[in-house]
């Protein structure tokens, strides 16, 4: 507005979506997931990123290029990811797999007041929460050792 008249634009400005090209590692760890792709003109801006249909816990901004995840997950299976930014969404399909935990053994075999050793296999890189159940309890305490 300049001396009471008005000039106005439309459709003066536009952005594209972002787009997500890829997800490394392919498989989902305890360490999350990094996402490649591109958010074009996109600064650290609120991110959401959701692998299949959960919110991951925690998104982090990288660059212009990439953004991470973090997501405890708690079923086997494919996922797509989406990451929405100012409304605007970018999304791959089966971008990823998640594999259940397996326990494979139980020492000592007798349940004592100083508790049991599970052993097995995909039971993460680093300490998550780990969480244990036993015959339908839970375990008043769960300590993560290793992976297996």
């Amino acid at each position: 507005t300049v001396q009471r008249r008005v000039g106005s634009l439309s459709a003066a400005l536009s952005w594209a979506a972002p787009t997500v090209s890829s997800v490394s590692p392919g498989v989902l760890s305890s360490s999350g997931v990094t996402l490649l792709g591109s958010w074009p003109g996109y600064l650290d801006h609120s991110f959401r990123t959701v692998l299949g249909r959960t919110a991951c816990e925690a998104t982090r901004w990288v660059s212009a290029t990439t953004v991470s995840c973090s997501l405890t997950v708690h079923s086997s299976g494919t996922l797509g990811v989406s990451v929405t930014v100012q409304r605007r969404v970018g999304s791959l399909s089966a971008a990823l797999s998640w594999a259940a935990p397996t326990v494979s053994s139980v020492s000592p075999g007798v349940l004592s007041s100083s508790g049991v050793t599970l052993v097995g296999s995909g039971l993460g890189s680093v300490d998550v929460s780990p969480r244990s159940v036993l015959g339908g309890t839970a375990c008043e305490a769960t300590r993560w050792v290793s992976a297996t």
